[in-house]
């Protein structure tokens, strides 16, 4: 898949998170586990919600990514579409406002390093340095997985 990176400005988006830290090998199983009790969490507070799932990495992307023992610090969860006051385990987040480079990935979640690489690749070639915020937005599941859409996001400084 060719990738298109683009640079947007955006607004602080108010979410629905569980902390954690994870390693590349648990993330296939707590992103689905956090985003099940979040989801329970807003309809059960009756939260308004626009409905996309996420997953924010806390941690420098020039490092290897999710290599380190212990993992790195996440934070993963639904939009919503207002703060409100935490309930353990869910606590309200957001992603930063700021300027982002981006790209779509289309396809199974287990080959989302490539729309990662080709950020990463696309800064340096293009002198654009990351701020260390980063996240994987993703649109509704479906049982196709060659037509899973997440759209990866990069802060920059």
């Amino acid at each position: 898949m060719e990738y298109h990176v683009s640079i947007e400005q955006v607004a602080a988006q108010p979410l629905a998170v569980i902390r954690d830290r994870a390693t590349r090998a648990e993330l296939p199983v707590k992103i689905p586990a956090h985003c099940g009790t979040v989801w329970n969490f807003i309809r059960q507070q009756n939260l308004k919600s626009p409905g996309l799932m996420i997953t924010v990495y806390l941690d420098d992307p020039n490092e290897s990514l999710l290599a380190r023992p212990g993992g790195v610090p996440i934070e993963v969860g639904a939009q919503v579409a207002a703060p409100f006051a935490d309930s353990s385990p869910v606590m309200c987040s957001s992603t930063p406002a700021g300027t982002i480079a981006a790209t779509t990935h289309i396809g199974p979640y287990g080959e989302l390093g490539k729309a990662h690489e080709a950020v990463r690749a696309w800064c340096v070639a293009n002198g654009k340095r990351i701020a260390g915020t980063y996240w994987e937005l993703y649109d509704h599941p479906t049982d196709d997985p060659t037509k899973l859409r997440t759209d990866v996001s990069y802060l920059l400084r």
